[in-house]
């Protein structure tokens, strides 16, 4: 059985909230996540500010408690312990850990709308994606 291995990527903060609030191509990568299809990698810190994201939006919503499972299952949400975070982003420190993290679990792309982040891609080598731009690389037709 030929069976397709989820692409792992490492998607920024301000995707999971913009999927918790309007964003249609950001809450169709939270639903390729939910069922699978792609993995979030993640790190301590960044399982924190989903968590504190997700803390701040009633509890009740069957998408939100989904996003909650999810979040804790480590095999679509693989966690990652950096030993080093390189010094990219100067204007904003604490960003510095999404190239790192994709850099630790071998992500092909990192989701962000971030300008300070996407910036990153020059010096990593990693692609920075906009959620529209990764959904058309993993090929999904929504």
């Amino acid at each position: 059985m030929n069976q397709k291995i989820p692409a792992v990527i490492v998607v920024d903060t301000n995707i999971l909230f913009g999927a918790l609030w309007r964003g249609r191509n950001a809450q169709r990568l939270i639903q390729l996540w939910r069922d699978g299809k792609v993995r979030f990698a993640v790190t301590p810190k960044i399982l924190d500010e989903y968590r504190l994201i997700l803390a701040k939006v009633p509890r009740g919503r069957q998408f939100l408690e989904e996003v909650r499972e999810v979040l804790e299952d480590r095999e679509r949400t693989p966690l990652h312990h950096l030993q080093e975070i390189a010094k990219l982003i100067p204007e904003d420190p604490s960003d510095d850990v999404f190239p790192a993290c994709a850099k630790a679990a071998g992500a092909w792309c990192i989701v962000s709308n971030d300008r300070h982040v996407r910036e990153t891609e020059a010096l990593t080598g990693i692609p920075v994606l906009s959620p529209a731009q990764a959904l058309e690389r993993i090929g999904d037709d929504g």
